[in-house]
């Protein structure tokens, strides 16, 4: 559920900056029109909020990815990722040979 949230919220963060990028294109075509003040801060608002939604992009991503690293299981003595390892049931680390508790129940 917490992947999928994930993944529309960075669809979701994308298309504003799709959008506010022809948003911006579209503001200078009008600035170059009509010369207006209100234009030309509406071109340099508008600028900043897509490099502000890029910016939030690349720190959502770069926090998930370090949120997923942290929460992995990992062997206490070695650091070895232990997610997924079904191994022979010993309950031992495959790295370091260290007892770790559930390891080889599928968890």
């Amino acid at each position: 559920m917490a992947l999928a949230l994930n993944n529309a919220h960075r669809v979701l963060i994308t298309a504003a900056i799709v959008f506010d990028f022809f948003f911006t294109f579209w503001a200078i075509r009008q600035y170059r029109q009509s010369n207006d003040v209100k234009q030309l801060a509406l071109v340099v608002a508008s600028s900043a909020v897509t490099l502000a939604l890029v910016a939030y992009l690349v720190y959502f991503n770069r926090n998930l990815s370090v949120l997923r690293y942290s929460l992995a299981r990992r062997c206490a003595q070695c650091g070895t990722v232990l997610q997924g390892l079904t191994g022979s049931g010993r309950g031992s680390c495959p790295q370091c040979g260290a007892a770790v508790p559930g390891v080889g129940l599928g968890s």
